[in-house]
């Protein structure tokens, strides 16, 4: 037998300037030979017991040439065409694995692929179903016939990410670019953490086998339909064999199945340590870069594990060297592709160039996000300073912050620039905050810290913990300007993925019509008054979003501030609950209660009382906590003083627990009482 460890293969890339090491097998001595048009190396190779050998070749820098790798062995001669340049390795599950063919700009990438001498060592999986892939137990020594490279038309097929990375180093640094693409979906990390260190660390072994990620070899590939990502099988089958050689750097793609609760992630982190020593261990101190996992509410666990694993990354890289942690929170999670095709899946966005762009950045130059590195909590506020923060932050007001007062409790901030690296957080009634949160939230759509080179900041908490029942991640009608928000709800057929408008005509009296419009921090509601509806108008938030608690019972009070450019009366807000019965929150005029309040030319706060209503014969009703967890839409209602057209705006939507109401006069309107229309009385 003569041959060539499968990783040597016609079109192979060997990453220049390294050791080369060729491993192969033959049955007595053969030669090895390493030539291009201009020279020849050869070795003697001697196989040992099993008929395997391996050799070293001096390091190539030649990345114009094409050379030949030759094994002879009497009249028999096996030889493929190799080059050198850089290589790379891409670990993950299913976005990673998401092929080309699949996500948008796809012919323009595959146009650049074919361009450049790019190819991608692909590993596909032998069986078609979860439970019939079969993993080995030991490490390998060399890889099946089914795998190997991809240049040209086929790169479609293979993974997006990959392929991109490729196209972008190679154009850049105008060489041949290879990737081995080891991911697959579904895998958890478990799958590519060697067996030996598991034995290592008994706090992680321990953490597997008690939620069913460790298979002893009696168990091994008999647990159905995780066969496919049992322990260590990934690292056997994918990883070990490539031993010896040399790699520019990892790209790392998966979190979504740790993606469960804070105990999962605190493991998560201890366990990316030891996957990334595994593959240290074989291949020298590469580095790697993690991406975040893609804006997604998992209605298990405790259902922040989307948040969790994020912050487990950006743990990782504080923790450990050469690792870089990347975000995606700021860009859109398109994906579907206007094919009509079925595949698609909210889980896996199709836009992956942007993610990619940002992998091959934080490889090749190693630069970290602006992430806060301290904070001073002071009275009434806290201080963040920020690092990394390439050109000083932009901006000069932020969104994503929240707050905790002396008791734990979180409340939504305002942020604000302090300094070029430094920003100023405060809250309404935290006087003593405690601890801060940044972009910590399952809708991260407005959190807007940026450096000068537009880098979003990575999500922060001081206090790394379960989220408790003082945490408040603030609705998107809680923030100034917001039009839009993306919910996403891990499916499209019980669940919902979809671009969600955040204001619009009120839901519950369906009254007047109005236009929504946005001008900077405000909201501009264009109301035409007509006498048919009492010249009310009304415009509803939206409030039920998957992942999202309803905060009515977690405050006193909830206020607005408001303005308009002609005569109308703001008549507060009305609710809904889960059994259809709406209700009126009780509007303060100072510490008075009132029917009604006038809208001024000058913005002015209006607060409700969360703890008080009336119903529809507008009897008294105390608002406790388990009826304000069934409410189910709210509207901010309007009354005009003519059917002329009138502007309304709002801003500073705010759930606190302070009436921020200041008494005004309010003159009272008689109106002339008649018997034949009063409503009977209890």
């Amino acid at each position: 037998m003569l041959k060539l460890f499968g990783y040597f293969r016609d079109g192979a890339i060997i990453q220049r300037g390294a050791p080369i090491q060729v491993k192969g097998w033959c049955e007595k001595g053969c030669v090895c030979t390493l030539s291009c048009a201009d020279f020849m190396w050869g070795k003697n190779c001697e196989p040992d017991e099993t008929g395997k050998f391996t050799v070293e070749f001096p390091p190539v820098t030649d990345t114009e040439s094409s050379f030949e790798l030759t094994l002879t062995q009497g009249e028999e001669k096996v030889s493929v065409k190799v080059r050198f340049g850089d290589v790379y390795l891409t670990l993950g599950q299913s976005n990673m694995a998401y092929g080309l063919g699949s996500t948008e700009s796809r012919e323009e990438w595959l146009a650049r692929a074919k361009s450049l001498p790019v190819a991608v060592f692909d590993m596909p999986e032998e069986a078609s179903t979860p439970d019939k892939v079969m993993r080995p137990y030991e490490p390998q020594e060399d890889i099946p016939d089914r795998f190997g490279w991809r240049e040209g038309e086929s790169l479609q097929y293979v993974s997006a990410i990959s392929v991109h990375l490729a196209v972008l180093a190679s154009e850049k640094k105008g060489i041949p670019v290879g990737v081995v693409h080891t991911s697959m979906g579904g895998l958890s990390v478990e799958s590519y953490i060697p067996k030996y260190l598991f034995e290592e660390e008994k706090e992680v072994l321990e953490f597997a086998k008690k939620v069913g990620r460790y298979q002893t070899k009696e168990e091994y590939n008999n647990v159905g339909g995780r066969n496919y990502t049992q322990s260590f099988g990934v690292y056997n089958e994918k990883i070990a064999p490539f031993a010896g050689l040399q790699f520019t750097g990892a790209a790392w793609y998966l979190g979504e199945s740790s993606a469960f609760d804070f105990e999962f992630a605190d493991m998560f982190v201890k366990e990316m340590q030891m996957m990334i020593k595994g593959v240290r261990n074989l291949f020298g101190d590469l580095p790697f870069v993690c991406s975040h996992i893609a804006c997604e509410y998992y209605p298990y666990g405790d259902t922040y594990g989307y948040e969790y694993v994020n912050e487990a990354l950006d743990r990782l890289q504080a923790q450990t060297e050469g690792v870089v942690s990347v975000p995606v929170y700021d860009i859109e999670p398109r994906w579907l592709l206007p094919d009509g095709e079925r595949y698609y899946h909210p889980i896996h966005p199709t836009n992956k160039a942007p993610i990619s762009v940002r992998l091959f950045e934080g490889l090749e130059n190693g630069e970290k996000y602006p992430e806060i590195a301290e904070v001073r909590f002071e009275k009434g506020k806290a201080i963040c300073r920020v690092k990394n923060a390439v050109g000083g932050l932009k901006g000069d007001a932020f969104e994503g912050f929240t707050l905790a007062d002396e008791k734990g409790k979180y409340h939504q901030a305002d942020a604000k620039r302090f300094s070029a690296d430094e920003i100023e957080v405060t809250a309404v009634g935290v006087k003593s905050p405690v601890a801060l949160t940044y972009a910590f939230m399952q809708y991260q759509d407005f959190c807007n810290v940026k450096d000068g080179e537009g880098r979003p900041m990575l999500p922060y908490r001081s206090r790394k913990e379960a989220v408790t029942d003082g945490y408040f991640f603030p609705p998107a009608f809680t923030v100034n300007g917001a039009t839009e928000v993306y919910e996403n709800c891990f499916g499209t057929v019980a669940g919902t993925a979809r671009k969600v408008k955040v204001w619009k005509k009120g839901e519950i009296y369906d009254a007047s019509p109005v236009k929504i419009y946005t001008s900077g921090e405000e909201i501009i509601v264009r109301a035409k008054p007509e006498k048919e509806q009492f010249m009310g108008f009304g415009v509803s938030p939206v409030f039920c979003l998957s992942g999202h608690k309803n905060y009515f019972d977690k405050f006193g009070y909830l206020s607005v501030d408001l303005c308009a450019d002609k005569s109308v009366e703001f008549a507060g807000v009305v609710v809904r609950d889960v059994k259809g019965n709406t209700y009126r929150f009780d509007l303060k005029n100072g510490r008075a209660k009132a029917e009604t309040l006038p809208v001024t030319k000058d913005y002015s706060t209006y607060t409700v009382d969360l703890n008080k209503a009336v119903r529809g014969d507008s009897a008294p009703v105390p608002m406790t906590k388990t009826h304000r967890q069934q409410l189910v839409s709210l509207e901010f209602c309007f009354t005009a003083k003519s059917c002329s057209p009138v502007n309304v705006c709002l801003k500073n939507v705010r759930f606190t627990d302070r009436n921020l109401s200041k008494k005004r006069a309010v003159q009272k309107k008689k109106v002339a009482a008649r018997s034949d229309t009063q409503l009977p009385t209890n």
